[in-house]
């Protein structure tokens, strides 16, 4: 075995040996333990692993802290994760912690605005435009109520229309033929259909029914 094999075998050991303790180790539990000890502090953890490039700040789109400064604003932006989950308006969101942001939509939403990078749109920053918030909010739900209104009765007058065509009167009220009534016309129907067999005739009236049965 050459010296360069032996060599390599050798750091290949080291490595695993680092790799192996470094797993063994606990991971620090505060920010300003964890990049005293060389790591990054992310997400609320300490990251312990490092990336093919060496760097600790392994999660993408979040902040990273790797020095005693940026512990302080550590502790801060994590404050501000807590504070901003509570308040349920704009203005109470934004006067709740200077980190706060207000997520615009239908209903809106507070939260923290740190590592925050998508479009200024979409948030409120400053309690003065809030109301502007809110009032562009309403005025969209007024014309989404509008025009499902005017839908309504877009489709009343098309049903309307269609009852006359067909010979009906929508606004006239149904004639609702009461059970006597009814069952007294059937058997007027059939008193008029045994006369007729008897020869005698529906118009002659109830006095002739009478003398017809009399014979």
């Amino acid at each position: 075995m050459t010296n360069a094999a032996s060599t390599f075998h050798a750091l290949v050991l080291i490595s695993a040996v680092v790799a192996l303790a470094v797993a063994q180790v606990p991971a620090p539990a505060t920010c300003a333990a964890c990049v005293a000890a060389g790591f990054a502090w992310q997400i609320g953890q300490c990251i312990i692993t490092s990336d093919s490039g060496g760097s600790y700040c392994r999660v993408a789109d979040v902040p990273c802290y790797v020095d005693q400064e940026a512990c302080v604003r550590a502790a801060l932006d994590e404050a501000a994760e807590t504070e901003c989950a509570v308040p349920h308006g704009c203005g109470d969101c934004l006067s709740a912690n200077s980190r706060c942001l207000w997520f615009k939509g239908s209903p809106g939403s507070c939260g923290s605005g740190v590592g925050y990078w998508g479009g200024e749109q979409g948030v409120v920053r400053q309690a003065g435009q809030c109301s502007e918030s809110t009032q562009k909010t309403l005025t969209a739900a007024a014309a989404i109520l509008l025009a499902s209104l005017a839908l309504v009765v877009a489709l009343y007058w098309r049903v309307r229309s269609g009852m006359r065509t067909r010979g009906q009167d929508p606004a006239a009220p149904a004639k609702v033929v009461a059970p006597a009534e009814a069952d007294s016309s059937n058997e007027w129907q059939l008193n008029d259909a045994a006369r007729a067999a008897r020869g005698g005739t529906s118009e002659q009236g109830h006095g002739a029914v009478l003398a017809d049965d009399r014979l």
